[in-house]
This record gives structure tokens, sequence and C-alpha cells, in this order.
């Protein structure tokens, strides 16, 4: 009976050498062994891929459909801003030096005029919301505070208003006795034989709209807006 002596077999791993076989990455089908393969290195700074990746990163996450959902107010106002000093530049070219169509011109300062007045009423509705929402806001306010809290404040504010307005009252007065507004260095005095021009219809329904949206709710209750329009005439002046 014989003995057979275990031998212990090592697995042979084959060394790297520059001909060993390389597959291709778009397929199966082997490169010859005495193919030379050469790569070639590109170093590209790791800051300005970082930078490039963030910032593209950025950009999808602020163009998307939520976001210029919930930003479509603020992207229509930019645009109607752009559009308007756009529009505003372009017929500067066509406005008239006087208030007369020559040379060409094409846009005179009644045109103007209808021109701005959808911005005006905008404005006047802007205007006519501070004195509410100032109102509502210090109600709303003085709700949340406790009453010792709520004493000190309408103490501070009623100190406060009468400051300002006393202020403002000597002010008036010292710029009137000083300057006199209106005056402009005489009296005036009107051709007796000038007449003045019938209004418009244009000019009363604008003035309509003027008072539906005024600029003060309570200024609203005892003065109105009307359009005066007079005949261009002759007038001099009387120094004193």
């Amino acid at each position: 009976m014989r003995f057979f002596k275990k031998k212990s077999v090592s697995p042979v791993i084959p060394q790297e050498t520059s001909n060993q076989i390389i597959l291709e990455e778009h397929g199966s089908r082997p490169i010859s062994a005495h193919t030379r393969v050469s790569h070639q290195i590109v170093d590209v700074p790791a800051g300005e891929h970082v930078k490039f990746s963030k910032l593209l990163s950025c950009c999808q996450r602020c163009f998307t459909k939520e976001n210029l959902k919930e930003q479509a107010l603020l992207i229509g106002t930019i645009s109607a801003v752009v559009l308007g000093i756009g529009i505003g530049i372009a017929l500067r070219t066509l406005k008239c030096p006087k208030n007369e169509r020559v040379d060409g011109c094409r846009i005179t300062k009644e045109d103007i005029t209808y021109i701005d007045f959808p911005g005006l009423i905008f404005v006047n509705i802007l205007k006519m919301l501070i004195l509410p929402l100032i109102v509502s806001s210090i109600i709303s306010s003085l709700a949340q505070l406790d009453g010792q809290s709520a004493g000190k404040m309408g103490i501070r504010a009623l100190v406060y208003y009468l400051g300002t307005t006393l202020l403002a009252a000597i002010l008036g007065i010292i710029l009137v006795l000083t300057i006199r507004p209106g005056t402009r260095g005489g009296a005036v005095e009107i051709n007796p034989n000038s007449k003045a021009a019938e209004g418009r219809t244009i000019d009363t329904v604008l003035d309509l709209f003027r008072n539906l949206f005024p600029e003060n709710i309570v200024e609203a209750t005892f003065r109105s807006a009307g359009t005066d329009l007079k005949v261009n005439r002759t007038f001099y002046f009387q120094r004193q």
C-alpha cells in the first residue's frame, strides 16, 4: 500500500507586465498583448470644479417650477420695471420740445399726462393704504402688551407726536416768513380778454378716477381733484 505525501499547492499569481491583455471599456474584445495603450492625464483645478458644480446645483434649485411660482410677483415686478425703463428711453426721442407737434415729434405734454395716469393711480392707492396700515399695526401692537407697558408706550408716542408736530409748525412758519412762496417777485395781472377753456370729456373721466383713488382717505372727504384748462394768454408782472 502506497502512501502519498500531501503537497500544498500555492496558486500562481501572474505578475503584471506591460504586455498584459487589456479589455476595452466599451466591449469585451481583447486587445493584443503587443499593443501599447497610452493614457493621458489632465489636471483640473479642484477649486474651479467645485465652484462650477455649486453654481450649477444652485441654478437647478432656483429655476424650478415651484420656486418660479412662489417668486412670480417679484419676477413680474422686476420685468415691469425693466420694460418701463426701456419704453421711457425709447419715447424720449419722440418727445416734442414744446406742446406742439412740430419737426416730426409725436408725443406732447398732454400725451405724457395720459401715459402717466395709470402710474399715478397706482401710487395713490399705495399712499391711501399707509394710514389704515399704520392704525391697524398700532392697535394690534398695543393689544398684545400689558397695561403697564401700554401706558408707557402711549405716553412716549403722545410726546413724540406732539413734539414733531410742534417742530413742523415752527419750521413752516419760519419758511413762509422768509421765503414767501407763491409771490415770485410781484403781483400777476391777467389779461381781461382771456377766456377759460371748456372742459373735455376725457378730462372729466380722468378726474373721476382720481377722486375714486385719493392719496388720503381723510382728505378725500373735503377735497376733490379737478382739471383746470386755461387758454394761452399774455400777462405781465408788476414789481413792488
